[in-house]
């Protein structure tokens, strides 16, 4: 009798992880044909690609990338994550749509957590993301930001000179988090020591690990995908405990006693951070607008730093890679610093918008290897078309963003580094203005991209003034993804003190 009951439960477990959902796949196959391509298995669809593309090929993206150029027409891959169709959007037109049309998706819980995430500018739900960018758009804009450029350039020399950069990544990731918060954030929350580590060491190091717990982890990645929010204090791990505890230490223990000093001894009409003006909002609340919490002020210094000194030191690391790679632009650049900031100690607002080459690098850098393949996965909140494409309520899509990168259509020889294509007047071939969109687009964009690319212009630059970039090309470099596309070995990239 149980061997019965346990051959009908695996029979269930067949048609409800394979056979149905295989079933979905291939309907969409049929109705769309050339359009689409079909990419299934058990349980973690095209994700158990990532593992694979790595093994064979030292890069994380390189299966995608071929499959793509193999069949360049294909607009979608229809895939699955347990028994859920997951799109992978590749045509810009069709990804567009997603991008635009935000409120009808809600994020997919990868670096979610109650504590750490779920207040913040990612995961709030579509009203209190629009409170979070009005509160603070206007920091954002350039014209605000060129005043923090004395701070890039100082912090940037300063660490240059007396810090180790035998670990470029490392070295960038300490800069960048000590820029942002002496830019936005109050003297209270710089030099903190949480169990032993400066602060930032220890939220992206909480962040890192709850991504890759989320993504890797057989029994909290099935759990989180079965259950979403659900999932967390649901028979936690002996890891989720470990991790719940240190998140506890950094929220509860370190930054909420700074939040709630910070809001009794609030004075209006000061010089104000970021947090003064969650603080003043906190303050002021109004009745019809959504409410503002102690733990969301917390959660906006984690995720602003989290993300403002991830993603920008991952792609400053990748560039300085292709720099090291690339020696005669290496020299072309570096003149063009010479040229435009002469014997000036800091590279200044009125530099940024003549240094074409080094933007120039930047985007094409940002084109053959981003460091962020796409903007978080969505789930759908209710079935919807976009074109002829039918999103059922609870499909998985992601917008590939990355993937026109890859192809002909929209970039002349797209596996060739070029970086003077951008010196042209049509980079792009065909263009919607959603097909090379580095920090996203749409109503939920890179809020901070304007910083990002101003930090990524002054460090690459002051760099280059001072050091040659060298790379070792007789060592087997590779590309593997620990929530960012990275460079391995660490030690790969290597900074040579100029001689001036």
């Amino acid at each position: 009798m149980i061997c019965y009951i346990f051959l009908a439960g695996l029979a269930v477990l067949f048609y409800v992880f394979v056979i149905h959902i295989y079933a979905k796949l291939w309907l969409l196959k049929l109705k769309h044909g050339k359009d689409v391509e079909i990419s299934y298995f058990p349980l973690f669809g095209d994700y158990f690609y990532l593992t694979k593309s790595f093994k064979k090929y030292g890069d994380a993206m390189e299966i995608f990338k071929q499959r793509y150029q193999k069949n360049p027409n294909i607009k979608f891959v229809a895939s699955n994550i347990l028994n859920k169709v997951f799109l992978f959007i590749h045509d810009p037109e069709y990804y567009k749509s997603v991008l635009v049309n935000h409120q009808s998706y809600t994020k997919v819980e990868i670096l979610y957590h109650p504590k750490l995430s779920s207040t913040s500018i990612l995961f709030g739900e579509p009203d209190k993301v629009k409170q979070q960018r009005n509160l603070l758009g206007e920091a954002f804009t350039f014209e605000k930001l060129k005043q923090r450029t004395p701070i890039i350039n100082e912090v940037l020399l300063q660490k240059l000179e007396k810090e180790d950069k035998t670990d470029v990544l490392d070295f960038l990731t300490k800069t960048s988090s000590e820029i942002i918060i002496k830019t936005f954030f109050c003297k209270e929350l710089q030099d903190i020591i949480v169990q032993g580590n400066d602060i930032t060491t220890e939220m992206i190091d909480l962040i890192t690990q709850l991504g890759n717990m989320q993504m890797n982890d057989l029994y909290v990645s099935v759990k989180l995908a079965l259950l979403g929010r659900k999932a967390f204090g649901f028979f936690p791990s002996k890891k989720e405990k470990l991790l719940d505890a240190r998140i506890d230490r950094l929220i509860d223990g370190t930054l909420m006693p700074i939040i709630k000093n910070k809001i009794a001894n609030y004075k209006a009409n000061q010089n104000q951070d970021f947090l003064d003006l969650y603080v003043n909002a906190y303050l002021n609340q109004k009745p019809n607008e959504p409410k503002i919490t102690e733990l969301e002020l917390c959660q906006l210094f984690v995720s602003i730093v989290s993300a403002g000194t991830d993603t920008s030191s991952h792609q400053i690391a990748i560039t300085l890679y292709y720099l090291g790679i690339d020696r005669k632009a290496q020299e072309e650049i570096r003149q063009e610093l010479i040229n435009v900031v002469g014997d000036e100690v800091d590279i200044q607002p009125q530099h940024l918008s003549k240094l074409v080459l080094l933007n120039a690098f930047i985007y094409e850098a940002f084109r053959v290897k981003s460091t962020v393949i796409q903007p978080l996965t969505r789930i759908a909140k209710e079935s919807h078309y976009i074109q002829n494409l039918k999103i059922e309520k609870g499909t998985y899509v992601a917008a590939l963003t990355t993937a026109p990168s890859w192809s002909s259509k929209y970039f002349n020889d797209p596996n060739k580094f070029d970086y003077k294509r951008w010196l042209s007047q049509r980079p792009i071939q065909e263009d919607n203005g959603y097909v090379f969109v580095p920090f996203s687009a749409g109503g939920r964009n890179c809020i901070g991209q304007h910083m990002a690319m101003m930090t990524m212009k002054i460090m690459i630059g002051q760099i280059l003034r001072k050091y040659d970039v060298i790379v070792d090309q007789t060592v087997q470099v590779t590309f593997p993804l620990v929530l960012f596309i990275q460079y391995s070995p660490k030690n790969l990239v290597k900074l040579e003190k100029r001689k001036l």
